[in-house]
């Protein structure tokens, strides 16, 4: 029986996407050594973590360590630069989505990775929302019927930009449709696979504001077997509670309002020592409603993002399938860039 190996881990940046959602894991889920890191300017590593080495620059993580795998949480214009470069130091690379924010990047990033025989994998992790996972059970189901429309929103009310914030730069990668946008084309991209016809329209809405703060994007598919319309909406202005999620089908709808837990409860230290704070209780449970006007209430299943963690040791250590293909995101990125370069302040529809 041969040894299990763990996997020698660095990370390069160490701001809140690091502590939030990739140092709990590393230190939680087995097959993981996390020996090293990169930060810049800030010293968290030598404050709260001594037993892990701090570097500023990343050329000195290369002279002084080999690392198998390292985590990417830098700004997004800088993944490409991040990837090539641990790429061609040997290691496989985990990265923050969106992966890279041209698709030119993505192309010189998937041939460098089959060059060096070496993975890249891309941290999409509201596949494994409470709420994502819950919609699909629903649709697998067949509790709705043929799905008619889907309304995907992740709403904030954050009126004053925060113009020191990178994420919220006019620079190609941030605002808001990188952001989130990400994750709302992910979903049913990996789903239901490139739409008939898209519909996109970006806005810089509130005053002051660099990047884009509002978006709306509407996938519509012709197939029976999938939704016909699907619409994306996110904005910074939405001072009342909107659904999550709203799912009409021929039989009813399906309508979630709260989001994913396991973020606030990462955020908060809480996610393995209080399981129940990073899933739904019975009080943000999402409803079915028929149209006799019967509601039920339908528990949702239990969010996982350990499960992207666990997949990277299974791909490293027994050669399983990664689930997030690169291909799927080639598709993602590709959106993402065409949207932003050509629907800023005005409406789009491109035929597929």
């Amino acid at each position: 029986m041969s040894t299990f190996v763990p996997i020698k881990t660095a990370i390069i940046g160490i701001g809140r996407s690091a502590q939030v959602f990739h140092i709990p894991f590393l230190q939680q889920v087995p097959g993981f050594d996390w020996v090293a890191g990169v930060e810049r300017t800030t010293d968290v590593l030598s404050t709260s973590f001594p037993k892990v080495r701090s570097y500023r620059l990343s050329k000195a993580l290369w002279e002084n360590e080999q690392p198998e795998l390292v985590i990417l949480t830098t700004p997004n214009i800088t993944h490409e630069t991040y990837i090539l470069e641990c790429l061609e130091n040997g290691a496989h690379v985990l990265v923050d989505k969106p992966m890279v924010v041209r698709s030119s990047e993505m192309k010189r990033c998937i041939e460098k990775a089959k060059a060096c025989q070496r993975h890249i994998f891309v941290f999409q992790n509201r596949r494994w929302d409470s709420d994502w996972l819950t919609l699909q059970q629903i649709i697998k189901r067949d509790l709705l019927g043929p799905i008619e429309s889907i309304e995907s929103r992740m709403d904030r009310y954050r009126p004053e930009p925060r113009l020191s914030y990178w994420k919220e730069s006019s620079a190609l990668g941030n605002g808001l449709w990188y952001d989130l946008g990400a994750h709302l084309l992910d979903q049913p991209f990996s789903e239901w696979g490139l739409p008939d016809s898209i519909e996109a329209e970006l806005r810089i809405q509130r005053p002051q504001a660099q990047g884009v703060d509002w978006m709306e994007v509407v996938l519509h598919y012709s197939s029976n077997t999938h939704p016909q319309k699907i619409l994306l909406h996110a904005d910074m202005l939405q001072s009342q509670p909107t659904p999550r999620w709203k799912v009409e089908g021929d039989l009813g709808t399906w309508i979630k309002m709260e989001w994913d837990k396991q973020e606030a409860a990462l955020a908060a230290g809480t996610f393995f020592t209080n399981r129940s704070s990073a899933q739904d209780t019975l009080e943000s449970y999402g409803t079915l409603s028929d149209f006799k006007g019967n509601k039920t209430i339908f528990p949702s299943v239990e969010g996982d993002y350990s499960s992207i963690y666990r997949s990277i040791v299974g791909t490293l250590r027994e050669n399983k399938k990664f689930p997030v293909s690169l291909e799927q995101i080639e598709s993602v990125v590709y959106w993402l860039e065409k949207i932003q370069q050509e629907a800023v302040h005005q409406k789009v529809v491109w035929k597929l």
